[in-house]
């Protein structure tokens, strides 16, 4: 129906839902550490260790917080705060994988080719936040809940803006004459 909050709904269930599922399945990897999970996709694949385990499931557990609107505060700070750890500990995993195996996993990337994805994903990053700071200036957030997302937005923007510059500082040079 036009104009009605039917579909709002939907999607604060969906998020829900998703936010319970992820919550039992990931302490549930905890808990249950004889089953194996792997970091990625294809052949020569990582174990997920008991660090990245928990981790995952912290970032879960703030999601999970998040969706059915306890403390924003806290529940964002779960989230990041089980990010951060899961992307160190994927990183420590491949390299525990590495030395144990002696296979890398992909061949490391130019110099050249990584800037011009942090580029693009700061460019999106840019983009997004930027709309939603225009946006909040223009229609500015009302209840509690969107004025704390109004601050992560903000300092988003701020983060890709020093992102931005920072790579603009760090651009590759060509170093060939023609």
């Amino acid at each position: 129906m036009i104009g009605s909050n039917h579909s709002n709904g939907d999607g604060a269930l969906f998020l829900k839902l998703l936010g319970i599922g992820g919550l039992l399945f990931s302490w549930l990897l905890v808990f249950r550490p004889e089953m194996k999970v792997y970091w990625g996709r294809g052949a020569n694949r990582p174990l997920v260790s008991a660090q990245g385990r928990l981790a995952f499931a912290l970032a879960a557990t703030g999601w999970c917080l998040g969706v059915f609107g306890a403390n924003q505060w806290l529940a964002v700070g779960l989230f990041m705060s089980g990010f951060v750890a899961a992307v160190a500990s994927a990183k420590q995993d491949e390299d525990n994988h590495v030395a144990r195996t002696g296979a890398h996993l992909r061949k490391p990337a130019k110099p050249e080719d990584l800037w011009k994805g942090l580029c693009a994903t700061d460019a999106v990053f840019l983009s997004i936040t930027s709309y939603a700071a225009i946006r909040d200036h223009f229609h500015p957030p009302v209840s509690q809940e969107q004025k704390s997302i109004h601050v992560i937005g903000v300092v988003l923007l701020i983060v890709s803006s020093l992102g931005a510059i920072g790579l603009h500082c760090i651009r590759p040079h060509n170093t060939s004459a023609e």
